[in-house]
């Protein structure tokens, strides 16, 4: 009996160890298991933005393909267009640099201003504040100013 009593004992303990092996590796298996499980999901994370990569390099390719389609004449077009349009919106400045170097420091008016001041009828002058024309009385003496916001009214 003392030797069935010992099996047994034996028996039990194997059994002890074994559940003890089985829980633990039942552990290592769920957190092999989680790990593969990141790992998988971030694999296709990787694949996910690499489809979307190779998808805008593919439109890229597209449209440098477009741009380089432009036959010769198209392209001279283009440069022309954006030369003129340059040209045009630096002439005002080439001009005004260009008059100031060949009449130089004598005139302070712009021609503008000459123009306007030799479309004024004679016997007006020009309200000091809001530059609207004001007639005068033959004595020398002025009417109201006509401009809206002038404190000369």
């Amino acid at each position: 009996m003392e030797e069935v009593k010992e099996r047994l004992a034996a028996f039990e303990g194997r059994e002890t160890v074994i559940a003890e092996r089985h829980k633990h590796l039942r552990e290592r298996r769920e957190v092999f298991d989680d790990r593969r499980f990141a790992y998988r999901k971030r694999r296709d994370e990787i694949e996910e933005r690499r489809a979307r990569v190779a998808e805008q390099g593919a439109q890229i390719e597209e449209t440098l393909r477009a741009k380089a389609a432009l036959d010769r004449e198209a392209a001279a077009a283009l440069v022309l267009e954006r030369v003129q349009s340059e040209l045009v919106a630096e002439r005002a400045a080439l001009v005004e640099a260009t008059v100031a170097e060949i009449i130089g420091d004598r005139v302070e008016t712009s021609a503008n201003d000459l123009i306007v001041q030799g479309r004024r009828a004679p016997g007006r002058v020009q309200c000091g504040q809001c530059a609207a024309d004001v007639a005068t009385l033959a004595r020398g003496t002025r009417r109201p100013c006509p401009g809206a916001a002038c404190s000369r009214r």
